[in-house]
């Protein structure tokens, strides 16, 4: 079981909002005046692994990298408009799957892949993925960032 990055929010009109700590793992759920509970979640993989922390996974300078993006509805409503985005230049993610109805929203308990292709760069390097989406009932928005870092090393050197 993953666990997934959940958190900002920007909200439209008045929320009740709700910040867990759940075995370590921040939740924020909002509340809107319907009583519908809004939160998406975002894991940020690299190579399959997860890399929150510095220095993540050493890669050769010039290996392939992919970045896998698992976007997930954890809330009780559907998102549409989804979005996800990477803040390094040239990393820009491309949905693959996930949308099982093909109805083009992200339903509560969905996931969602999006996946972006690069080459390692020598050093210490930080990407952050984000995820958006709007709340289908009441035009709400919520969105979330999370990191992957790698070290790209020199061949023969660790």
């Amino acid at each position: 079981m993953k666990d997934y990055a959940m958190g900002r929010i920007m909200m439209k009109q008045n929320a009740i909002i709700i910040i867990m700590l759940l075995l370590g793992v921040a939740i924020l759920a909002i509340t809107v005046g319907s009583g519908y509970r809004l939160v998406i979640g975002i894991e940020t993989l690299i190579n399959d692994e997860e890399a929150d922390s510095p220095p993540g996974p050493y890669i050769p300078v010039g290996d392939k990298i992919v970045w896998t993006y698992e976007v997930k509805n954890v809330g009780d409503t559907p998102l549409s408009n989804i979005l996800v985005t990477d803040n390094a230049p040239g990393v820009d993610p491309i949905y693959r799957s996930g949308d099982i109805n093909r109805n083009g929203l992200l339903e509560p308990g969905e996931i969602w892949i999006y996946e972006a292709r690069g080459v390692a760069e020598e050093g210490q390097h930080e990407n952050i993925g984000h995820a958006r989406g709007t709340e289908s009932v009441m035009n709400n928005s919520v969105g979330y960032d999370d990191p992957s870092n790698y070290f790209g090393v020199l061949p023969g050197r660790t």
